[in-house]
């Protein structure tokens, strides 16, 4: 799970799922499905998100952060903690 874009007026983070990287012509893709960040949770202190189903390409340097945060399930809800070091 990596944070790909931010939403414009809130910077909300939008995640994608990396489902493959692949090598075309000396070019890495990464390939995933994209997660919007549904709230955030307060007691977690993560953002809890939900699949919008689609699938994006990004070249390996335009991913927006290079951190791999844990997916985490609590009730029945899946949460990403952002750790900001």
């Amino acid at each position: 799970m990596f944070v790909c874009d931010v939403t414009p007026t809130d910077e909300i983070p939008i995640f994608v799922f990396v489902k493959h990287i692949i090598q075309v012509t000396n070019m890495w893709l990464i390939c995933g499905i994209v997660y919007d960040a549904v709230c955030f949770n307060m007691h977690c202190h993560a953002y809890e998100f939900e699949t919008t189903g689609e699938w994006v390409a990004f070249q390996a340097g335009q991913m927006l952060d290079n951190q791999c945060p844990s997916i985490f399930q609590y009730m029945s809800k899946l949460l990403v903690i952002m750790i900001h070091v």
